[in-house]
């Protein structure tokens, strides 16, 4: 997540003395690193401070206090406790991490930042914001839900502005934010004379904490009457095309995981459906689970993307023909390095594409905490993804599996939803993000970002689930941006667990069935319909 900046005039690059950031500290495996920054005439120097035993240290540094994007610029001896960055630009503020190693794991000081010294003064930023149609000489506002705001410091002229966060981009002055939660924005003007000025804004988003709530059919999808062999359906993936839905789902019976596909004109006819078994398609039989489908529209081809252990998919032009698909191909030619455990394990499952109008982004998760992110041209893909990063991490359970990404049509917002572990069974969480790439916010109103699960889901009659688990938005269009539209009630097609009391299950037999949760009130993401 994006670290918060104070929002007040930070200065940088004056010729009157060095700039140090108050010392930034970091904890994890029984060590920590604490580090401070102070700018010269002729680099940067960062000091930092160990306590306990850490095996290797790696500096990064960026610029801006996102850790989202930051480069390695050195891997100092592990007793070091100095490094001088003479790579630094005059007059340019950078952010500073230092990576280390303990036998636990791999953790992060805190952050620190400072700008090399110049002889050109920098330019004093006024901060001005116009929200609820009037303008005002302040860094911070109010905005109701749906509403816009813009941000506009001075100097008029005379030099260029940068932008990060809050949905801001490029490089005019003037910049026109619809944020869906609580967010901050940093503004960089350059001068002349090349010396840079930050100013931070935020902005406060009145009802943007308004708390899901749910309502949940009967199980609508079970395994078929005549398949004895099949325990449970789970993991769908849903798209409504040409009058008719088509639902992707993996199978768990006694030959293992595999996929099936079904297809219905409306929620009536789903529990009567004819299932598919895709291991008769080209996609073959083996382990196949976890399945994503989408149109990808610049190739006029139907993707499925899904786990074989590694991440595969497959491509069709027509999604009606479930003996179309093509045999699976890889993402990735060999297992990214960034994604083996200390075993040399690999450990990333549930692989989700989302595209901008440049890039597709391929998030997953790895039953770690931790949530990823790799990246590709729109020319170049399903080829040519980067190593992935981690984008969030926290605690295994709080950050578990089975992530799903989404553009808020009409707005500059993405949804991700990840699935969490709890006592009272499964449950999703919710976070909102102004780029693929940026920095994910979680998203107000329930304890722990609470999108859907036991505490906030009611149910049509029994009450046959414990908990939601693995799922899919029901989206307003079919193509790679996977957008969901704010102004419908919003609808989740998910797994849940339909457990006979006094029963034991190996996992493999656990009864998972396919239901619909209808979201019953204004949220967090209806109040951004501006219709």
């Amino acid at each position: 997540m994006r670290i918060p900046i104070p929002a007040l005039l930070l200065a940088f690059g004056a010729s009157a003395g060095s700039l140090a950031q108050a010392q930034g500290c970091g904890s994890g495996g029984g060590a920590t690193v604490c580090l401070t920054a102070t700018g010269t005439a002729s680099n940067v120097q960062l000091g930092w401070t160990v306590s306990g035993a850490v095996k290797s240290l790696e500096i990064y540094r960026d610029t801006d206090a996102n850790p989202v994007g930051r480069n390695r610029i050195a891997v100092p001896a592990a007793s070091a406790t100095s490094y001088a960055d003479a790579t630094a630009a005059d007059g340019t503020p950078y952010w500073y991490w230092v990576k280390f190693t303990t036998n636990a794991g791999s953790y992060n000081s805190g952050v620190a930042t400072a700008t090399r010294g110049s002889t050109c003064t920098p330019t004093a930023i006024t901060p001005y914001i116009s929200a609820n149609g009037s303008w005002s000489q302040t860094s911070s506002a109010t905005i109701t839900a749906g509403n816009s705001a813009i941000l506009g410091p001075q100097p008029i002229t005379g030099g260029s502005w940068g932008w990060s966060g809050c949905g801001t981009s490029g490089s005019a002055r003037e910049q026109l934010v619809t944020p869906g939660a609580n967010c901050a924005a940093t503004a960089t003007y350059t001068n002349a004379c090349g010396a840079k000025t930050v100013q931070a804004f935020a902005i406060t988003v009145a009802g943007s904490a308004q708390p899901f709530a749910w309502k949940s059919s009967e199980p609508l999808i079970k395994p078929p009457a005549d398949r004895a062999d099949i325990f449970g359906v789970k993991d769908p993936s849903i798209v409504y095309h040409d009058g008719r839905y088509h639902v992707f789902m993996t199978t768990a019976g006694k030959n293992g995981w595999g996929i099936a596909y079904t297809s219905f004109a409306n929620w009536a006819e789903a529990p009567t459906a004819t299932q598919f078994m895709l291991d008769k398609s080209p996609i073959g039989p083996g382990y196949r689970a976890a399945p994503q489908v989408f149109y990808f529209a610049p190739q006029k081809l139907w993707y499925l993307i899904y786990q074989g252990g590694d991440p595969l998919y497959s491509t069709t032009p027509n999604i009606a023909d479930p003996m179309s698909w093509t045999a699976p191909k890889p993402f990735y030619p060999t297992v990214p390095a960034s994604v083996k455990n200390a075993q040399g394990n690999a450990t990333w499952l549930d692989f989700w594409n989302i595209c901008d109008d440049r890039k597709c982004h391929l998030f997953f998760t790895g039953d770690n905490g931790s949530f990823y992110r790799g990246e590709t041209t729109i020319e170049s893909f399903p080829q040519g993804f980067t190593e992935p990063v981690v984008v969030m991490k926290e605690k295994l359970e709080d950050m578990f599996e089975a992530s799903n990404t989404y553009k808020i049509s009409g707005t500059n917002q993405y949804l991700t939803l990840i699935e969490a572990m709890g006592p009272k069974g499964r449950y999703f969480r919710a976070w909102t993000a102004d780029r693929l790439d940026g920095a994910w916010q979680p998203v107000p109103g329930w304890p722990m970002n609470l999108f859907a699960g036991t505490d906030n889901v009611k149910f049509d009659g029994r009450i046959w689930s414990e908990g939601v688990s693995h799922g899919e938005m029901i989206r307003d269009g079919i193509d790679q941006t996977l957008s969901i539209d704010p102004c419908q009630p919003l609808k989740f097609l998910y797994q849940g667990l339909d457990l006979e009391p006094g029963k034991t299950y190996e996992y493999i037999e656990l009864p998972y069935r396919l239901g619909l949760i209808t979201a019953t009130g204004p949220n967090a993401i209806s109040v951004l319909c501006k219709k």
